[in-house]
C-alpha cells in the first residue's frame, strides 16, 4: 500500500528531536512492506524566531522514507486576533501539503495525518482527490482540537472517505459529542511501542555503555521540560528522598532540572532511548494532561516500574495493580510513589514484571494492523454507499 503521512511533528535536519514517535510508526509501516512518503510542513517563522536551520524541501535517504519539508507561515505570535491567526495557519499549511501531494505519481492509497492541524488541512484535499483519509488524534486536551477542527462543517457535511482514530477513549467520546454524524467513523486505537527497539536489557550493561555509575538507584523522566510534564516536580520529589534516588531527565524545554541529584539532563536521539530507559530502576512522569503517553508505553516495553499520574488518561490502561499512581501536583506524593516501588526487590520486580506483561498488547505492529483494519472498514463503507 502507498501511504502518505502528513504531520508538522516529524524529525528534520532543523529539528532532529521532533516527532520521534511518529517516525517510529513510519518505520513499522515500512518494515511491513508499505511504501511511505512523509509531508512535514515546517513553520518558516518558528525557524527564524528560534534560530533553527531551514529544512530541505525534499530529503531522500536510503534508510528513511522520502520526506518533504515545505515551508508554511505560522503567524500566531504576530497576529493578535486568534480566529484570523488560525485561518492564516490552516490556509498556509494546506497550500504546503497540497503542493507536495500533487507531485506524487501515483497518488497514495491512503493519507494518514497526525494531530488536529494536519487533519483539518487535509480534509478538503482528501475530498477533492478522492483519497481515503485517516486522522490520528492524540492531543493532550480537547481544547487543542477545538482550536482547529471544523466541527460544524463536519456535522453538516461528513466527508465519506474520512475517519478519525483516537489514542484514548476520552478523545473518542469528545469527538463523538462534537460530531454526532460521524460517530460510526470515530475509532479508538491506543498507542504502542516498537518492540524491536524497546525491550529489556541488563541494567549494568546499559549503564556501562552510557558511562553511568553502576551502583545507585536512578529514576527516568522523559518528556518536555514544561509545567505540563513536571520535571521540576520530579526534582523536588528526589530532593525529599534525600539522595536515595538520582534522576535522569531526557528532554528539553524551559524548566531545566539542576543540582547534584540530576545525573543527566537533555535531549537524546530516540534510537538511544531504550538504552537510557534500561539503565534506570523506575520511570516517573507526573503529567497534568496527556492523550496517551508514548513515553509510558515505551518504558513499559523495557520492563520499568511506573510512578505516573493518577489521572483518567492513565487509568484507561493502568490501575494500582499495574503501576503506582500518584498525585502529579504533589512532589511528596511522587516521592512516596517512588519509595513504594523501591521499598524492596520483590516490589520492584512485581511492578516491572507487570509493566512488561501489559506492554505486549501495546506494540506498533498491532497499531498498524488496527489502522489497516480501519482503512478496510472505510473502503467497505465507501463501496456500500456507492
Amino acid at each position: 500500500m502507498r501511504i502518505a503521512v502528513v504531520t508538522h511533528n516529524y524529525p528534520s535536519p532543523a529539528n532532529p528531536s521532533a516527532g520521534a514517535f511518529t517516525r517510529a510508526f513510519v518505520r513499522v509501516m515500512r518494515r511491513s512492506g508499505h511504501t511511505v512518503q512523509v509531508i512535514s510542513p515546517v513553520s518558516w517563522v518558528r525557524n527564524r524566531l528560534e534560530g533553527l536551520r531551514r529544512a530541505p524541501a525534499l530529503e531522500e535517504r536510503s534508510a528513511e522514507p522520502s520526506t518533504w519539508y515545505p515551508s508554511f507561515f505560522h503567524l500566531h505570535r504576530l497576529i493578535p486576533w486568534k480566529r484570523a491567526a488560525r485561518a492564516q495557519v490552516i490556509h498556509s499549511y494546506r497550500r504546503a501539503a497540497a503542493g507536495c501531494l500533487a507531485t506524487m505519481d501515483p497518488l497514495p492509497d491512503l493519507v494518514y495525518t497526525h494531530f488536529g492541524l494536519s487533519a483539518t488541512t487535509l480534509l478538503p484535499i482528501s475530498r477533492r482527490l478522492g483519497i481515503p483519509l485517516l486522522m490520528n488524534i492524540g492531543e493532550s486536551s480537547p481544547e487543542y482540537l477545538d482550536s482547529y477542527l471544523p466541527y460544524a462543517a463536519l456535522e453538516r457535511n461528513p466527508p465519506p472517505q474520512s475517519a478519525f482514530i483516537t489514542v484514548s477513549r476520552a478523545l473518542q467520546e469528545t469527538l463523538c459529542q462534537r460530531i454526532p454524524s460521524m460517530t460510526d467513523r470515530i475509532w479508538h486505537l491506543p498507542n504502542g511501542a516498537d518492540h524491536k527497539s524497546f525491550h529489556p536489557m541488563p541494567r549494568t550493561l546499559a549503564r556501562k555503555k552510557l558511562g553511568l555509575p553502576t551502583e545507585g538507584r536512578l529514576a527516568c523522566f522523559t518528556g518536555s521540560f514544561t509545567e505540563r510534564k513536571g520535571p521540576l516536580r520530579v526534582l523536588r520529589a528526589l530532593e525529599s528522598l534525600k539522595g536515595e534516588v538520582k534522576g535522569v531527565f531526557l528532554g528539553q524545554g524551559p524548566m531545566q532540572p539542576q543540582g547534584n541529584l540530576v545525573l543527566h539532563r537533555g535531549a537524546v536521539h530516540h534510537d538511544e532511548m531504550p538504552l537510557w530507559l534500561n539503565a534506570c530502576d523506575l520511570f516517573v512522569l507526573p503529567s497534568l494532561e496527556e492523550g496517551m503517553s508514548n513515553a509510558i508505553v515505551e518504558a513499559m516495553a523495557c520492563g520499568l516500574p511506573l510512578a505516573v499520574s493518577d489521572r483518567p488518561f492513565n487509568r484507561e490502561f493502568l490501575d494500582p495493580e499495574r503501576a503506582v499512581l500518584v498525585n502529579p501536583e504533589s512532589p511528596l506524593d511522587i516521592a512516596e510513589g517512588m519509595r513504594r516501588i523501591l521499598q524492596s526487590p520483590a516490589s520492584q520486580e512485581r511492578y516491572a514484571r507487570q509493566a512488561l506483561e501489559d506492554s505486549k498488547a501495546l506494540c506498533l505492529e498491532s497499531r498498524l494492523e488496527g489502522m489497516l483494519d480501519c482503512y478496510t472498514r472505510l473502503q467497505q463503507r465507501r463501496r456500500g454507499a456507492a
